[in-house]
């Protein structure tokens, strides 16, 4: 049985962005794995092995470890795409939340835009239904009301006079 060698498999494709992401930085792997078309479910292991990644550090005279790149995190809107390109390869809701590092309730959005072609609001707009709401009455500005002026030189008489004019 004869195996095609020019075609790297997933483990291989995995370890050579590891090894790019340990000399050039972790958002320079990222991008070349997303330029060469890499699958969903290798994209979501690689953004969940590239955050596992120490970033670059040096060690200063007192011997203290300095980190002299950010560790690597996904913006909030390539955290959505590669959940929705998760979801689209039939990954599991578990997996999707690890490797893209997002929560469950993003997750739950993610999904919602997708059936309502992205016009999920962030909260739901009944929140209160069947809960015990106060319909308080709104307070209108007066403008009959004295304007105080407060500064540092003030001394502690102004404040008790102001406080009996407001009883």
């Amino acid at each position: 049985m004869q195996t095609n060698t020019t075609q790297p498999n997933n483990t291989d494709r995995l370890e050579r962005y590891t090894r790019q992401a340990e000399l050039s930085g972790a958002r320079t792997a990222w991008a070349l794995a997303q330029g060469d078309g890499l699958s969903a479910p290798i994209l979501g292991r690689l953004a969940a092995r590239l955050r596992s990644l120490d970033p670059p550090a040096r060690v200063d005279s007192r011997g203290y470890r300095i980190e002299t790149e950010a560790r690597f995190k996904l913006k909030s809107r390539e955290k959505r795409a590669l959940a929705a390109a998760l979801i689209d390869a039939g990954v599991a809701d578990g997996q999707i939340v690890l490797w893209s590092g997002i929560s469950r309730s993003t997750l739950w959005r993610v999904h919602q835009d997708r059936q309502n072609g992205g016009l999920t609001p962030l909260s739901d707009p009944a929140s209160d239904a069947g809960l015990r709401v106060s319909n308080r009455p709104n307070v209108e500005y007066r403008s009959s009301l004295p304007m105080f002026h407060f500064d540092a030189t003030s001394g502690g008489t102004d404040v008790d006079a102001i406080r009996r004019l407001l009883r």
